[in-house]
């Protein structure tokens, strides 16, 4: 799969931000995947103005 430019590494990372970006909290997310702590996760997401004020806004 490398050899092709696909590896197991880039396709976990998209998996994470595509569920992230689809609304997926991180806990689910954490729990879907088998990453034992959050450290691993932040590296991957990304979190916006607009998802902050959505937040906020929610309360």
């Amino acid at each position: 799969m490398v050899a092709k430019g696909i590896s197991t590494h880039r396709t976990h990372r998209s998996f994470i931000i595509k569920l992230h970006q689809n609304g997926t909290d991180l806990y689910t997310i954490k729990q879907i995947t088998g990453d034992q702590d959050f450290k691993f996760l932040e590296r991957y997401v990304e979190i916006d103005s607009d998802r902050l004020r959505g937040a906020i806004n929610a309360l």
